[in-house]
């Protein structure tokens, strides 16, 4: 297995988790919430501001003692060059990502506009951002499996 194959799977373990558990966390404090429609939206806005950076930070750290710990194990090196395969993987599994969220922007929206609550639509919004972020890190791993 090569070193992207490696980062883009464990990658893609760690936002499986780290959305998992925020995901129960979110959920479990809306459970508790007022049921006020105002607060709801205040409740809701303060969750995805507080995603962005649970999403970020644990990340960085992930990788910062997957390269360590690949480098002890395999003693094989972070790449310095990208390529121009590496990019179009990249570009690629963007693109694959771009597409899975706006897919679930627009049911989320579309919900909306049948009359759903606004925690669906946020809800929604929610799964469309974690299924993207998985998805961009699958299809990673599937193109540098099976080729562009």
């Amino acid at each position: 297995m090569t070193y992207q194959e490696k980062q883009s799977l464990v990658m893609l373990m760690s936002n499986l988790l780290i959305s998992a558990v925020y995901g129960i966390l979110v959920y479990q404090r809306f459970l508790t919430a007022e049921p006020a429609p105002a607060a709801e939206l205040a409740f809701w806005g303060k969750a995805f501001l507080i995603f962005i950076p649970i999403q970020i930070v644990p990340r960085i750290v992930v990788m910062i003692i997957f390269t360590i710990i690949n480098k002890i194990l395999t003693d094989e090196d972070d790449p310095a060059i990208t390529d121009e395969y590496d990019k179009l993987v990249e570009l690629k599994s963007v693109r694959n990502s771009n597409y899975l969220f706006m897919l679930g922007f627009f049911l989320a929206m579309g919900a909306l506009a049948l009359g759903a609550g606004s925690n669906i639509l946020f809800i929604m919004l929610f799964a469309a951002m974690v299924g993207s972020g998985l998805f961009q890190e699958a299809s990673q791993l599937y193109y540098y499996r099976r080729g562009v």
